[in-house]
C-alpha cells in the first residue's frame, strides 16, 4: 500500500561563502539510486574544478535507502550533517550534493559540519517541501445528459479532472486522494442512482499542497 511521504518540489541551486570557501548546494528529486548516482555526476561535471563534491541521499516511501559521502572531507564532517538535515525534516526521495570551493581557511570539524548543514538547510528550503500523496485515478462512463450534474456534483469535493473524451458517451478522467476513492465512488454512483460506469485504473504519487496537485520541473 503506498503511503504519504515528504520531498522536495523543484531542483534548486544556493550559494553560501563560508571563511572564504564557497559552498554550493545542490539538490534534486531522485526515486532510485541510479537516478541519485546520475544527479550526482551531472552536478561533479557542471562544476569540474571544485575541490569536494559532498552528497547524500535518501530514497524509498520508508527513507530505506540512506548513503552519503564526504568526499575527502574529514570524515563526519560533510555528508553527515547534510543526510541528518533530511533525516530531521522526514525527507525522502532527494539527493544533496554540496560543491566546494576551498577558500584557504581551515574551518575546523565544527565549523565544516555547520557549514554543511546549513547549505542542505538552505537549498532544501529554496526547493520547497511538500507532500507526495497516493492518488486514484478514476474514469467515469456517463451518458451526456449527465455530464453537467456530475461536474457540479465534483466541484464540491476533492477530486481533480484530469481529461473528458466525448464520443458515444462521455468518459472522464478524475484524480482522488487514494483514502477516499471508495467514498466518492459511492457517492458517485449513488448520486447518479447508478447510471454511470467507474472503473479505478490505477494508483500513483501526486505531490499536493493541500488545495491543488503540484507538477515539477525537472532539470536533469
Amino acid at each position: 500500500m503506498m503511503k504519504t511521504y515528504r520531498t522536495i518540489f523543484n531542483s534548486e541551486s544556493d550559494e553560501l561563502i563560508i571563511g572564504k570557501s564557497k559552498f554550493i548546494g545542490e539538490s534534486g528529486f531522485t526515486e532510485t539510486e541510479e537516478e541519485a548516482i546520475s544527479f550526482i555526476n551531472s552536478i561533479k561535471s557542471k562544476y569540474k574544478d571544485a575541490t569536494h563534491y559532498v552528497y547524500a541521499y535518501i530514497l524509498g516511501e520508508n527513507s530505506q535507502t540512506q548513503r552519503y559521502s564526504d568526499d575527502g572531507e574529514p570524515g563526519g564532517t560533510a555528508g553527515i550533517p547534510m543526510l541528518n538535515y533530511l533525516k530531521s525534516e522526514s525527507i525522502t526521495n532527494v539527493t544533496l550534493v554540496c560543491v566546494r570551493y576551498f577558500g584557504g581557511i581551515k574551518l575546523g570539524t565544527g565549523g565544516l559540519s555547520r557549514a554543511y548543514a546549513a547549505s542542505a538547510k538552505r537549498v532544501v528550503e529554496k526547493s520547497g517541501i511538500v507532500e507526495s500523496r497516493p492518488f486514484s485515478k478514476l474514469i467515469i462512463e456517463m451518458e451526456y445528459g449527465m455530464l453537467g450534474k456530475i461536474e457540479h456534483f465534483i466541484l464540491g469535493g476533492d477530486v481533480f479532472v484530469v481529461d473528458k473524451q466525448f464520443q458515444e458517451k462521455v468518459t472522464m478522467s478524475i484524480l482522488v486522494e487514494d483514502s477516499k476513492y471508495k467514498k466518492i465512488q459511492k457517492e458517485l454512483i449513488d448520486f447518479s442512482s447508478d447510471t454511470v460506469k467507474i472503473i479505478r485504473a490505477n494508483v500513483d504519487h501526486y505531490l499536493y499542497d493541500g488545495e491543488k496537485i503540484l507538477f515539477r520541473k525537472l532539470d536533469f
